[in-house]
């Protein structure tokens, strides 16, 4: 195969029919994003809508398969911005800051219902702490979910000075 085209070939290989953002530049997104960089940045530094690096964040949110292969005994939980108007749910393994899963919807319900349906009582009796901001929307949830947990609360600092 010429060199014009291979090169043809590996820029046509590298978008997808009907999308004008490389493969490279959604990859780029989503490991960014998983740096913590705020949407604000990200815009910036990859130079696409901030509405891309949400749907990237959104799809690579919804391909993520949590291993469970160790329940960690310090837990926390936490929210974020998921799309207009709608806040998802994670928790975090607080020794190693993995994100351990994340859920669409922070509602009592969800939660309650994720927790139960993948671990069991005895297993979560053995969680000590779960850190939480100061969303008291969470202490009902942990004490039914954990029962022996400690709930520690953090002060989220303003980082805009």
């Amino acid at each position: 195969m010429g060199t014009a085209k291979f090169e043809n070939f590996w820029i046509v290989a590298s978008f997808r029919k009907h999308c004008f953002i490389s493969n490279y530049t959604k990859t780029k997104v989503v490991v960014k994003s998983a740096e913590a960089q705020s949407i604000k940045d990200i815009v910036k530094e990859c130079r696409v809508s901030s509405h891309t690096v949400q749907r990237e964040i959104n799809k690579a949110a919804k391909s993520f398969k949590p291993a469970r292969k160790q329940f960690p005994k310090y837990l926390s939980f936490d929210e974020f911005k998921y799309t207009k108007g709608k806040m998802a749910f994670e928790y975090i393994n607080v020794e190693t800051g993995d994100i351990l899963d994340i859920l669409e919807q922070r509602t009592k319900r969800m939660i309650t219902e994720h927790f139960i349906g993948n671990f069991s009582l005895k297993g979560r009796k053995r969680r000590e702490s779960v850190t939480i901001d100061m969303n008291t929307g969470y202490v009902s949830v942990i004490k039914e979910m954990f029962p022996k947990a400690n709930i520690r609360f953090i002060q989220q600092r303003n980082s805009y000075g």
